[in-house]
């Protein structure tokens, strides 16, 4: 019902503008175009009737025509049949055949509107006679310019003096771009020799910042090639054949360590603690963990043990101690290297190095108790303790047989 109503009053007040537009028809710089419509499906092309909008919205199903001041008509939009723009043929400078040619189309589309919607013809038959008297004029010899029909000779006169006022305020500013050019002269003369000094010293100061920038840049380039190259050489260390059984273990499981090392231990700060020189010499650069530098020291011997650290700026951030056991039986016979292991230990928490004796038979005891639980996998037995507020895992892997005939077990004692 409501809409109903809104419907019956835009209908009422199209009807209006179309009495209205009935009248002489005054240019307004606001009109945009014309649209034919029709006040109900179906009806005949002579009944359609024309009106003149400001501006146009379309929807799904409804279109809204802008018309007069302030103005709006809601339409269905199957009751829209056409519309043509003005496209500013009523406002354009007529001065030329190029002008008129606008005139001419608008004028042969407004007379082929009419004659299809005859009902239209109390809205476009003063448009077309507004641009058949704009033909008439422009046939007569007037010219159409600033919205004003005048004589060709006026317009003339006009064009003559704007090209006067431009001639004179060109010879205005001319004349005083000279005098600013003769003052500008005399005081680039004064500065002349200033000027040339400071461009000098410019220069020179210009020649030290790029040879400073050259300087930071090859330095630059330098450092980069320097890490790629050390990075480079830190992951060949994991590919090279290092002397020793546990030098090998240590390259094989790097990302182990890097795991191991980055996880959480105790629960306070370790001690700021420097790398042991004797772990240091000898060391071959493995690749870094969290931008800071890693190492493995392999053994000088087929069973000696091999040390694999993690250091910071401050010190030594984790480390694994590795030993190879040749076994025979249950007695190890390489006793020389689980000694010096032990010392090794030692220069890192002599707490610790006291402890392995017992952790390694209580590693191997567990390992006999618990039997192989491990199928797919060897045999181990992990043990952890805090020392010095860092964490000791010890891990110790049961015997196997290697590839040269003998039986090997591996102890690993890793520190972070």
């Amino acid at each position: 019902m409501n809409f109903a109503i809104r419907k019956l009053q835009s209908l009422l007040r199209l009807l209006l503008c179309l009495l209205l537009t009935g009248q002489a028809y005054a240019i307004d710089p606001a009109d945009q175009g014309i649209v034919v419509i029709k006040t109900r499906p179906g009806q005949g092309d002579e009944f359609a009737q024309g009106v003149i909008y400001t501006r146009c919205e379309h929807f799904a199903v409804t279109s809204t025509i802008h018309h007069g001041r302030g103005q709006s008509t809601i339409i269905q939009r199957t009751n829209l049949v056409t519309a043509l723009p003005f496209d500013d043929v009523f406002s354009r400078i007529l001065v030329d055949d190029s002008g008129t040619a606008l005139v001419s189309e608008k004028l042969q589309q407004l007379r082929a509107l009419l004659q299809r919607y005859p009902g239209t013809a109390a809205t476009l038959r003063p448009l077309v006679d507004e641009l058949t008297s704009y033909q008439q004029k422009f046939a007569a010899g007037e010219v159409r310019f600033r919205g004003t029909w005048m004589a060709r000779t006026a317009f003339d006169k006009i064009v003559r003096d704007e090209e006067q006022k431009l001639k004179d305020a060109e010879l205005a500013r001319q004349k005083a771009r000279d005098e600013k050019t003769a003052m500008e002269l005399k005081a680039r003369q004064d500065a002349e020799a200033e000027a040339l000094r400071q461009a000098a010293l410019k220069q020179k100061a210009e020649d030290e910042t790029r040879q400073k920038k050259e300087m930071a840049t090859r330095a630059e380039s330098a450092r980069r090639q320097a890490e790629t190259d050390d990075e480079a050489r830190r992951a060949g260390n994991l590919r090279v054949i290092m002397p020793g059984l546990a030098a090998r273990l240590l390259q094989g499981t790097h990302a182990t360590f890097a795991t191991f090392a980055q996880g959480r231990g105790t629960p306070t700060a370790p001690p700021v603690q420097p790398v042991p020189a004797a772990w240091q010499e000898g060391a071959l650069p493995t690749p870094r963990i969290s931008s800071q530098a890693t190492a493995i020291k392999p053994g000088t011997t087929h069973l000696a043990p091999a040390i694999q650290y993690w250091e910071s700026a401050e010190g030594l951030v984790a480390a694994r101690l590795c030993v190879p056991l040749q076994q025979e039986g249950a007695r190890a016979t390489n006793t020389d290297d689980l000694r010096h292991f032990q010392r090794l230990v030692a220069m890192l928490s002599p707490t610790a190095a006291e402890w392995l004796p017992l952790s390694l038979a209580s590693a191997r005891a567990r390992l006999r108790l618990d039997g192989n639980t491990q199928p797919d996998a060897r045999p181990t037995a992990v043990l952890t303790r805090e020392f010095d507020r860092r964490t000791y895992q010890l891990t110790y892997e049961a015997p196997a047989i290697h590839e040269d005939g003998y039986f090997y077990s591996y102890l690993t004692l890793s520190v972070r």
